[in-house]
């Protein structure tokens, strides 16, 4: 049997990681961009606000699968 790489647990650790750093830059690149509204500084940090919350809310629904995956294994 092949033994695992990272463990579920340590995923689902990074990726709650990633959810408390995108999500403060996310509020951060969207005041911006709500401040210079039309120029290009507002449209650069419209965009990247936009990744950063994607990646936020992939991060959050992994995490959230994970867990329940994980949820669903101990009842078994």
């Amino acid at each position: 049997m092949a033994s695992k790489f990272v463990s579920r647990e340590t995923v689902i650790v990074i990726l709650g990681v990633v959810m408390v750093v995108c999500l403060p830059l996310t509020i951060l690149t969207g005041a911006v961009a709500l401040i210079w509204n039309g120029q290009t500084t507002g449209t650069i940090a419209t965009t990247t606000a936009d990744v950063f919350g994607s990646a936020f809310s992939v991060a959050f629904f992994a995490a959230f699968v994970l867990r329940m995956a994980e949820e669903r294994s101990r009842d078994s």
